[in-house]
């Protein structure tokens, strides 16, 4: 019995000794909540309606999206510091999204992306709000291992699921370009405009280098230099290149060697026979001081290969080094000549 009411006792003062630990915590809590900002507690106070939300879709987060707007119609805002990737926004307004003007002849961004997130952007600082997105607006935020893209809505696009279908197809790359899209609304409407410096090349052939880019994600069109019409492909920026290490003409030979010969080796039997004078390569060369930092620095290269040389190279009848002797390299405009 005395046992049993030591242990009783001893219970019972613990339970006095944690409530009187709870009242002084109480106590002290409430001290601190009382020296707040009141900055903080209208925060804290505030209606979690104006704050950053999730939104629900029916989109399951591992649905394979492609995104058929093209990177010239998105503004690149940063890069991913973990992963160096870019990310860029696209403000899609309702009338962007009913005109439909993205679908000018440029490709669609051919990776399968994923839904990371959905959210409101929130109403103020106060309660809360995505840095970046206007106030009331709405923001899907779309990840590949190629780019993080997000897709801002305004108010008034109050569905914004159905917006996104307007924008992007729902499935993956493979299923993409399985159906009409890139044939009949991207290629057809723009097809005399893209190749207007080509007027004898035909629809079919036309499309074939169109098919062509989009494999190798080039945007194509045409371009009449010195008198000769040439398919012109348009190949997305460089790997940047370090400027302490590499300079500007290394930078040049670099990728007329690596990117552009291979590309001008693999046309070049599209070209062959047809009424296609040669190919020119179009890209950006971007570089950037690693050591000092700053700004980076980009390079516009535009090479133009006639038909006839590259003929001869692609025979081995010539060197590399020949046929870039007797073509045009211009980089900023101005002709330049290319050591490799």
């Amino acid at each position: 019995m005395h046992k049993h009411w030591k242990q009783s006792a001893a219970v019972a003062y613990t339970l006095r000794h944690q409530r009187h630990i709870a009242r002084l915590t109480a106590a002290r809590r409430l001290s601190e909540w009382t020296r707040l900002p009141f900055a903080v507690l209208v925060l804290l106070s505030s209606s979690p309606a104006f704050a950053v939300k999730s939104i629900k879709l029916d989109i399951p987060k591992d649905q394979p999206i492609v995104v058929e707007v093209p990177p010239n119609q998105w503004a690149v805002k940063e890069t991913s510091w973990g992963g160096a990737v870019p990310i860029s926004v696209l403000r899609a307004e309702g009338d962007f999204i009913k005109s439909r003007r993205w679908e000018n002849g440029s490709l669609p961004l051919l990776a399968d992306f994923h839904i990371e997130k959905a959210q409101d952007c929130g109403s103020g600082v106060m309660s809360g709000r995505i840095v970046g997105c206007p106030p009331n607006w709405k923001q899907i935020e779309l990840r590949s291992t190629k780019a993080w893209l997000k897709i801002q809505f305004p108010p008034e696009v109050s569905d914004i699921e159905a917006a996104l279908k307007e924008l992007a197809f729902i499935g993956s790359v493979a299923q993409f370009e399985a159906t009409n899209y890139l044939h009949d609304k991207v290629f057809l409407p723009n097809q005399d405009k893209l190749f207007a410096s080509l007027p004898q090349l035909g629809q079919e052939d036309r499309y074939v280098f169109f098919k062509r880019g989009v494999i190798n994600g080039f945007d194509m069109s045409s371009a009449s230099f010195k008198g000769l019409g040439y398919v012109q492909v348009g190949i997305p920026a460089s790997t940047t290149f370090n400027t302490v290490r590499v300079s500007q003409d290394q930078r040049v030979s670099q990728v007329i060697r690596e990117v552009i010969l291979p590309e001008a080796k693999a046309l070049l039997p599209y070209a062959d026979g047809k009424p296609v004078g040669g190919l020119a390569f179009r890209l950006s060369i971007p570089a950037y001081n690693f050591v000092t930092g700053g700004e980076a620095k980009f390079d516009d290269l535009l090479v133009y290969l006639t038909t006839d040389e590259l003929k001869k190279f692609s025979a081995n009848d010539i060197t590399s080094q020949k046929l870039i002797d007797n073509s045009v390299v211009l980089l900023n405009n101005d002709r330049v000549e290319a050591k490799l």
